[in-house]
């Protein structure tokens, strides 16, 4: 892990991005460390042929934001579930509140889509 004051970066074997926090953590500089993102705290985005990933808006291009395929979907009335595999073969739960039809994108079983979340996200915890 990087820390400093104003911020903290993760790097994760599973992830092909960094993991960006908008804080420092107080630890061992370079020391183990583990993010956890709630599946609510994720965004699905759309990753038309092969698209430039979101900006998430508080942090790095290109960090807090992973591509993915939908893999899983599960339609619960107020809310869906969708479990998206990355590259690396690991799979990452996303919970979406469902607004009206008309509200928002609607996501589809084996759509190719971007996975982000922003940088105040991730709860970390320290060896």
């Amino acid at each position: 892990a990087i820390d400093e004051p104003s911020h903290a970066i993760i790097r994760s074997p599973d992830l092909p991005v960094d993991i960006f926090l908008d804080h420092g953590v107080t630890g061992p500089r370079g020391g183990a460390a583990w993010a956890a993102i709630r599946p609510e705290k994720i965004e699905l985005h759309k990753r038309p042929d092969g698209g430039a990933p979101p900006n998430m808006g508080d942090c790095p291009l290109g960090q807090n934001a992973v591509a993915g395929v939908i893999k899983h979907e599960a339609y619960l009335g107020g809310t869906s579930v969708y479990e998206v595999e990355i590259k690396s073969g690991r799979r990452i739960k996303v919970t979406r509140q469902n607004l009206t039809r008309w509200d928002q994108e609607d996501f589809k079983l084996g759509e190719a889509v971007w996975l982000g979340w922003h940088a105040c996200s991730p709860a970390v915890l320290l060896s």
